[in-house]
């Protein structure tokens, strides 16, 4: 997220709800950004539920009000599938009757990404990058193809990829 210039909050405790997400996008403060526009000029992130910052980190205002944004790994899907744990499921739909965009990065996705990068040689996150920069854009058919090659798994979070 840092790398696609995206202030965030790493394992954050949704308000009211009581959720652990792995991460959370900021508004900017006061009239700020567009619907659907999140603060992001530049390195900054805050980790770690706030305790370490960046240099660069947000003020204090920003708001944790963008979407949120859940990495799940092996043990969030049912075993020898690609269907979320009826938890998980209950988790994210929970979050999206309170109001919250959920972004699901599968394991399966972000593997491949990685192994991508470590091919290149270079020491870069470029495709991992892109598969968040796809998710974050909303596009998970384009993410799963690209980075699944399964044409049959053009929702890459739906119940049964």
């Amino acid at each position: 997220l840092r790398l696609l210039g995206h202030a965030h909050i790493n394992e954050w405790c949704v308000p009211a709800l009581h959720y652990h997400v792995d991460s959370v996008l900021l508004r900017a403060p006061g009239p700020g950004p567009g619907p659907g526009e999140w603060l992001g000029e530049g390195p900054a992130v805050v980790a770690g539920g706030g305790e370490e910052a960046d240099a660069g980190a947000p003020a204090p205002e920003a708001r944790p009000e963008g979407p949120v944004i859940q990495a799940n790994g092996p043990v969030h899907y049912l075993p020898g599938t690609r269907a979320l744990l009826p938890k998980r499921r209950a988790m994210r739909a929970h979050l999206e009757a309170a109001g919250w965009r959920v972004i699901d990065v599968p394991f399966w996705l972000w593997d491949e990404a990685r192994a991508r990068d470590l091919a290149d040689l270079n020491g870069s996150m470029l495709h991992r990058a892109r598969l968040l920069a796809a998710l974050l854009r909303g596009d998970r058919a384009g993410a799963a193809l690209e980075f699944d090659g399964a044409a049959a798994c053009a929702d890459a979070v739906s119940d049964e990829c």
